[in-house]
């Protein structure tokens, strides 16, 4: 098997006499989206000295394992635009730029497409084999513990930390699970991981399976959110009858869940210090939905939502059926809030809680 570094046939040399300029370089690593043929290399190399060089766009390409590194160098506007081109090749997917810079130089000049074997370049192929693979593996972990719209701006290769907040309408989903904590002291570490993990699995491949995003877990809560508020309902009716069938799994203790729905502007975006810093939304929207939740203990639902999501929803439900409930104080807001429930023959609960 070879590892391909690959590089590129001699520019223009008049070209190259023309006045010095800065020099934009964008570096991205991908996955191939099966396995690469030789073939399929030999094709990539007849694509790029027939375009690029015509747009005086050098760099080079390294395959190894499934997997690219790729450095373009070039005039800003021309190494973009055969970014775009890489981009909607479907041969590789998963593609995280890893760098945007500007240099005064070229740091690969040439055009011509050379491969190196192992047995050639053994040391730095082997380096280079395990950055790659260690990168891979550190993306994965890193997909699971952040937030979409932080790897969307990392991806593009921008620091989160530059990019501002924004002013955004969502519909804000909070998830409780009543009274689990009053079970931490008697059930065995290991099963109240277990139970904890799988509710946790449940609300957030309920929440991604209907358009949403989980923005962070706290203990046995979970705040997601979403852009409509019709798939914020959908979710919330579906997070009921799958806790419904992992209550009836787990004999050692009742499993119910509170949720509060609210619709409104939030200001999303990385919040932190130079320590610590998260990706997450504040806003009254947010408050509310949070103190709705807690409102679901005092009712027979499982369910409450405020009137704007209520107006909001409403616009798309013409075959559900809602109930007002009436007005309620809540802590952080100085008039009572109309609050409304859907019915739905899992949204009532067994017996009233008395909590």
């Amino acid at each position: 098997k070879k590892n391909h570094f690959m590089k590129h046939t001699k520019m223009n040399p008049n070209a190259q006499e023309k006045k010095k300029q800065s020099i934009y370089s964008l570096i991205y690593l991908s996955k191939a989206t099966s396995k690469f043929k030789e073939t399929m290399l030999e094709e990539i190399i007849k694509k790029s000295q027939n375009n690029n060089e015509k747009l005086q766009v050098g760099g080079c390409l390294i395959y190894e394992n499934g997997l690219f590194l790729q450095i373009l160098e070039g005039e800003h506007e021309k190494v973009e635009k055969v970014f775009k081109i890489i981009e909607k090749d479907d041969r590789h997917d998963s593609i995280t730029i890893l760098k945007r810079a500007t240099t005064s130089h070229r740091s690969y000049p040439n055009w011509r497409m050379k491969n190196i074997t192992k047995t050639e370049e053994s040391q730095i192929f082997s380096a280079m084999n395990h950055l790659l693979s260690s990168l891979s593996d550190v993306y994965l972990i890193l997909e699971r513990y952040t937030h979409p719209k932080i790897r969307k701006i990392i991806s593009a290769g921008l620091d989160p930390s530059e990019v501002k907040p924004v002013l955004e309408k969502k519909a804000v989903l909070i998830c409780d699970l009543v009274k689990f904590t009053d079970f931490t002291n008697i059930l065995k570490p290991e099963l109240h991981s277990q139970i904890l993990n799988e509710f946790l699995g449940i609300i957030s491949s309920l929440t991604l399976s209907n358009s949403g995003n989980v923005v962070s877990f706290t203990g046995d809560c979970v705040f997601s959110e979403f852009d409509k508020a019709s798939d914020a309902l959908n979710a919330a009716i579906s997070m009921l009858e799958k806790i419904n069938l992992l209550d009836a799994k787990y004999k050692e203790v009742p499993l119910n869940i509170g949720i509060g729905l609210s619709y409104g502007e939030v200001r999303s975006g990385s919040f932190g210090s130079v320590h610590h810093a998260q990706y997450t939304m504040y806003s009254s929207t947010v408050n509310k939905a949070s103190r709705l939740e807690g409102v679901t203990r005092d009712y027979n639902h499982h369910m409450v939502f405020d009137d704007s999501f209520y107006n909001e929803v409403v616009k798309s439900r013409e075959k559900d059926t809602f109930q007002f409930l009436g007005k309620v104080a809540l802590k952080g807001f100085n008039s009572r809030i109309p609050i409304y429930t859907i019915d739905h023959p899992m949204n009532i609960k067994k017996t009233l809680e008395q909590e």
